[in-house]
């Protein structure tokens, strides 16, 4: 019988993609992360607007998703 997974599922594909952009971040992939950035935001831009207010209780970690890219991006330069 195989293994229950441990983590919550999410349903949001934004937080999908956040966590994909985790596993880009810790395996230092610029390009990757940089991509699943461009996806976050498209994501972001075609959920909520005036008429749909954010309704998450911790927005903080979509506003880190753009800090932890440019850290990323500012360290493979100095590579």
């Amino acid at each position: 019988m195989a293994e229950q997974p441990t983590e919550i599922v999410s349903r949001r594909l934004s937080d999908r993609v956040i966590s994909a952009f985790d596993l880009a971040y810790d395996q230092g992939n610029v390009d990757a992360a940089g991509k699943l950035y461009q996806v976050l935001e498209i994501v972001l831009s075609s959920q909520g607007g005036a008429a749909r207010p954010e309704r998450r209780e911790d927005v903080e970690n979509i506003r880190n998703v753009g800090d932890r890219f440019m850290d990323l991006k500012r360290q493979s330069q100095a590579a």
